[in-house]
């Protein structure tokens, strides 16, 4: 990832989270606008990244990608609860929930016997 999608990426979840918490502040999103203004365009035509989706009512974003088994598979975490929360892994392809309750990111995928599925 070079750094202008990497500033990009810190934005927008800086963005994501900073409503309602104690840096909710003019001040927090006038160097938000500063940090913004500083990243030169990316020459990258993506998707962007993280990738959210909405599952029974909430809001998940994408935390890892990973390719097991022919099968293109996303690890998203709660918008809301983050890491306190269980996870969940999404097939990037078709846009299925493959497991809930997901707490070894990966590892659990292959624990649990999904693969081959």
């Amino acid at each position: 990832m070079n750094q202008s999608k990497a500033l990009i990426l810190a934005v927008e979840m800086l963005e994501r989270v900073a409503p309602g918490k104690n840096y909710d502040t003019p001040d927090f999103y006038g160097k938000l606008r500063s940090i913004k203004a500083a990243i030169p365009p990316c020459s990258s035509s993506s998707a962007p990244w993280p990738r959210t989706a909405i599952v029974g009512g909430e809001e998940f974003f994408e935390v890892a990608q990973q390719a097991i088994e022919g099968r293109t598979l996303m690890l998203m975490e709660s918008s809301r609860d983050g890491g306190e929360a269980p996870a969940i892994i999404v097939d990037a392809g078709t846009h299925e929930v493959v497991m809930d309750e997901v707490y070894n990111g990966f590892l659990d995928y292959r624990e649990e016997g999904a693969i081959g599925r």
